[in-house]
């Protein structure tokens, strides 16, 4: 890999990190590296590198700690990238000790409509009775009852998947909301390795104990990207993002 090539930093591991990703190289100065991949301009270069990424960052999380850097991250050649982590090698260096033995889950709470919508009518006399009314005053009561049962069924999943979210943060190091779906409620949390299957089973029971009423999914372990702060986050000053 040439000095001077534009590289594409995917994440920074220890020196002595064991694992290895065929097709990237390090760059390291001190206790930390950075994964690297050479830069190739081109819109079908940029598919193929997006999904390198994933799998590259992936694979090192596997083998130990890592902070991910946002795919494109994009540094004009390796001596610079030197000269930043002979700056900031020891602010990442505790930064990846902080990380050991942790990785990111993604837990995305919905309902289960035909269920919840049964149990709302069951637990709410008034839902009947809009439901009994709607079918004999035609549109404007169907709409009236249509909406009635989306602010109730909107209020059940604030509760309840609020309640497995909060049920599941007592097992993580840390939890970061991120921006819910349509019919869904989402965050990730940081979860050490050995509590996995137990945080997993976890939440297999809090959806059992809902009387399948919800839908819990988890995507994981990943590597810890919503746990690095903006400010921790190794954008070097002079790199470019030319992807989110």
């Amino acid at each position: 890999m040439g000095s001077q090539r534009s590289l594409l930093v995917h994440a920074l591991v220890r020196r002595d990190h064991p694992g290895s990703v065929s097709g990237s190289s390090r760059v390291a100065v001190g206790p930390v590296a950075a994964a690297c991949t050479p830069f190739t301009a081109g819109a079908a270069a940029g598919v193929r590198q997006l999904k390198a990424h994933a799998a590259l960052v992936q694979a090192l999380c596997a083998a130990g700690p890592v902070v991910p850097f946002r795919f494109g991250t994009l540094v004009p050649h390796a001596s610079w990238l030197r000269a930043h982590l002979r700056q900031q090698g020891k602010d990442y260096a505790k930064l990846l000790d902080q990380l050991e033995g942790l990785v990111e889950i993604a837990v995305t709470v919905s309902g289960k409509e035909d269920r919840v919508v049964r149990h709302l009518l069951d637990a709410e006399p008034e839902l009947r009775a809009l439901a009994a009314s709607a079918r004999s005053s035609g549109l404007p009561g169907q709409v009236e009852f249509g909406e009635h049962v989306a602010a109730a069924y909107e209020g059940f999943l604030l509760r309840e998947a609020g309640a497995v979210m909060e049920r599941l943060a007592e097992e993580a190091v840390r939890v970061a909301p991120r921006a819910p779906t349509q019919g869904a409620i989402r965050a990730s949390f940081l979860v050490s390795t050995i509590a996995f299957e137990r945080f997993e089973g976890l939440a297999q029971r809090l959806q059992q104990d809902s009387d399948d009423r919800l839908r819990v999914r988890l995507t994981g372990p990943l590597p810890p990207y919503s746990f690095v702060d903006a400010e921790q986050r190794p954008m070097p000053p002079r790199a470019s993002a030319w992807a989110s």
